[in-house]
């Protein structure tokens, strides 16, 4: 009985080792090389093969859908598409541009807006209103499998440029004249994930019976915009003013309309004031997109113990400015918070009453507020800048103002500002940082609101800074210089290479030099450095002019270094052949 017993389990085990042999063949036969395998290219549909097409500026965000038709794959495997647009030259590596498809990359179809196709022309070098002809293409991927197909198209730029990086307004009817290194910055808003929307704003003083435009930069080629039947355009027609008043001027090139909204005032509304959130606190415009007033915070409502204050303009509840969540001090129009992506604004906490300077800034350098208490003490006697804790300059004093030009200012340091050299008297900090700028130039400049506080000073980058402190208006500016080294045999063909700021008053550049050239060191056209002798690798400079350098009796490549005094009267220069 035991005997046949282990027989049976003997052949059952015989029978499931046969099945399983089975079965592992059936799977192994499954599975082929990864690479033993096609993925065929898409057919594409539409546009059809050399596909012409303008693209109409008045309908900036209506799309072109591209669509194909799904390729033959050998296997069954889930297939995703990148759209790409490239040169007709171009072999999509680096394309022009590259969106998924529709449905996050599934879909045989992509849809492209005609700003986005304007853009790409723009970056393949096409001019305004000009034709070129591209190739669009679809990218199919699966697992390691990639095929691109392709097609010519032909596509007409817009009758206008793209949308400026940066935008100015300048004219006689503002508050800086017709200069236009004077012009101010205008602020390009922002979306809550940080993109720009191509919609420019300022507020900003206009008086009547003159006139302004606007421009895409301060210096070089300089496109200057105007109103044209109503519609934003290049164009050099200034546009006039016919009341007198601070505006809120919002320039979007998307719809190139042009508004401008009158500002009569901008308060503070909250349970800080008089009448509380029924009460009403103007502030006082100080030019440049800046209000403030020295005002005394006191309990509006007993009852609410969460102290609290928004800005309003012309006693509109339309018109109000909250904190952004999450920010220090950044500021954004209520009624179009959710457009930009903001998902909630807060009002302003009060910690304490008392008598405060309130502070709200809306220009180019961005929108936001300060708030700090107004102290009594008035114009402290001196003024230093500490450097780690160590005194480096003391400024210059003239009545309310306090001057130093210029200072190495290195970012990796911390900088403070204090009435005393061993920095046992009151602390002053700036509101911005000392840098921060929308465009580099020959001079660059930027101004902001004094704060007394114990707070290290905001660096954006090395530089040496001239820097000016105005304790009457409660404002500080700043500027620094990019030099050039100036390399001519024909002074209107000369080479202007720009030098960087390494540090320690120093600038320096790599470059290719020419036997019988002259030479300087410029920052046009506020300084001028030339040699005491014309024709010395090395030698001693003067801010009056000095003579032209005439140093270079082997061409080739030379490193040059500029060190300057801090007055920069004067300095020194070295050229090392490479």
């Amino acid at each position: 009985m035991k005997m046949m017993v282990l027989l049976k389990n003997y052949r059952l085990w015989q029978l499931m080792l046969f099945l399983l042999c089975i079965a592992c063949n059936e799977e192994e036969s499954n599975i082929a090389p990864l690479s033993n395998w096609s993925l065929e290219e898409a057919n594409l549909d539409f546009p059809p093969q050399n596909f012409e097409f303008a693209l109409d500026r008045k309908a900036k965000n209506d799309v072109i859908r591209f669509e194909w038709a799904k390729p033959v794959s050998e296997r069954n495997y889930i297939i995703t598409y990148n759209w790409l647009l490239d040169r007709i030259d171009g072999d999509f590596s680096d394309p022009l541009i590259r969106i998924m498809s529709g449905d996050k990359g599934v879909q045989p179809y992509a849809e492209v807006s005609y700003l986005q196709l304007d853009e790409a022309l723009a970056k393949a070098g096409a001019g305004q209103n000009e034709k070129k002809i591209l190739k669009w293409g679809v990218e199919s991927v699966s697992t390691t499998k990639t095929s691109i197909s392709s097609n010519p198209i032909s596509l007409q730029r817009f009758d206008i440029p793209a949308p400026p990086q940066t935008l100015f307004i300048a004219g006689s009817a503002t508050e800086v004249g017709d200069v236009l290194s004077d012009a101010l910055p205008l602020y390009n808003l922002e979306k809550a994930d940080g993109s720009k929307t191509n919609t420019f704003q300022i507020y900003t003083r206009l008086e009547a019976g003159n006139q302004y435009n606007f421009y895409d930069t301060k210096k070089g080629e300089v496109t200057k915009y105007t109103l044209e039947q109503e519609r934003l355009t290049a164009g050099d027609i200034g546009i006039p003013v016919t009341e007198t008043g601070v505006y809120r001027i919002t320039v979007d090139f998307l719809t190139e309309t042009l508004e401008l909204v009158k500002i009569d005032k901008w308060s503070i509304v909250g349970n800080v004031i008089s009448g509380a959130w029924g009460g009403d606190e103007a502030l006082e415009y100080k030019g440049n997109g800046i209000w403030e007033r020295s005002l005394e915070l006191i309990d509006g409502d007993v009852g609410d113990a969460n102290k609290r204050f928004i800005f309003r303009a012309n006693g509109d509840w339309g018109q109000v400015y909250k904190r952004i969540l999450g920010s220090e001090s950044s500021l954004t129009l209520e009624s179009t918070a959710s457009a930009l992506g903001y998902e909630g604004l807060e009002d302003i906490s009060v910690d304490k009453l008392g008598q405060f300077k309130i502070l709200l800034q809306l220009n180019g350098n961005g929108y936001r507020y300060t708030i700090q208490e107004d102290s009594a003490s008035g114009t402290p006697k001196q003024l230093f800048l500490l450097e780690d804790g160590n005194n480096i300059a003391e400024f210059s004093k003239n009545g309310e103002t306090f001057s130093y030009e210029f200072v190495a200012i290195d970012a990796s340091k911390k900088y403070t500002i204090n009435e005393k050299e061993d920095s046992s008297g009151r602390f002053y900090t700036l509101n911005g940082s000392l840098g921060e700028t929308t465009e580099e130039s020959d001079k660059v400049s930027g101004t902001g609101t004094l704060i007394e506080k114990e707070e290290a000073l905001g660096i954006t980058k090395n530089q040496a800074y001239r820097i000016l402190i105005d304790f009457d208006t409660q404002t500080y500016s700043w500027d620094y210089y990019n030099f050039k080294l100036f390399h001519w045999n024909d002074w209107e063909g000369r080479d202007e290479k720009k030098m960087e700021y390494v540090g320690n008053y120093t600038w320096e550049v790599t470059s290719d030099f020419d036997v019988g050239y002259n030479s300087k060191f410029i920052t046009p056209w506020d300084f001028e450095f030339g040699g005491v002798d014309s024709d010395t690798l090395m030698g001693d400079l003067l801010g009056t002019g000095g003579v032209d350098i005439n140093n270079i009796t082997e061409a080739g490549t030379y490193n040059v270094k500029m060190r300057l005094e801090k007055n920069f009267n004067s300095g020194e220069y070295v050229f090392t052949k490479m």
